[in-house]
């Protein structure tokens, strides 16, 4: 597995996925920890209007 240092890390190193699903897997469990772990959603279309505006937010910087 290919090792990468990000920029602005200081040394920490993250592992690139080596194939198209294990990166969805890992954005799923990014999305996860950082966007909807303890939340509370009524509906799939809450739920998904949060993952659009997370999506949204990390895909500016």
């Amino acid at each position: 597995m290919a090792l990468m240092l990000r920029e602005g890390d200081r040394g920490e190193l993250e592992r690139l996925p080596r194939s198209p699903m294990n990166l969805v897997v890992s954005w799923f469990s990014i999305a996860e920890r950082q966007a909807i772990h303890r939340g509370t959603y009524p509906s799939v279309k809450d739920l998904n209007a949060k993952l659009r505006t997370y999506t949204s937010r990390i895909t500016r910087h």
